[in-house]
């Protein structure tokens, strides 16, 4: 997936993109160990996309339950990221941008699409 990022240095020349690539891995590792997840692309430099894909569910109902998931995502609040077409399936794409997002925060993202996933099957 395609993505333009500026590179900075913050305060004493150290990186400001090094921990939101760990934090992206992290995430990436997380939803591919997630029997209901399914990661999409590669996740590189702050953007994971993903989407929620349920055992026993078919392609034609899952693009329906993703954008419905991805409301409820917003709605929530807990977490902030959009959703996307890529590959032409439904998913979700959140791009860990700001310096001080923390590991729970990251944490976060897989942890509420799954249980909002589960309400919706």
């Amino acid at each position: 997936m395609a993505s333009w990022v500026p590179s900075r240095r913050g305060e004493r020349g150290r990186s400001l993109s090094g921990p939101r690539c760990g934090h992206t891995a992290a995430t990436a590792t997380a939803v591919e160990a997630a029997p209901e997840l399914e990661l999409l692309a590669e996740a590189k430099l702050n953007i994971v996309c993903f989407r929620y894909r349920p055992p026993g569910m078919g392609e034609p109902e899952l693009d329906e339950l993703n954008r419905r998931l991805g409301a409820m995502v917003l709605e929530d609040g807990r977490v902030f990221f959009g959703t996307t077409v890529y590959g032409g399936n439904v998913a979700f794409r959140p791009a860990i941008v700001n310096w001080r997002t923390t590991e729970g925060d990251v944490d976060l993202i897989v942890d509420v699409v799954r249980e909002l996933g589960k309400t919706l099957v």
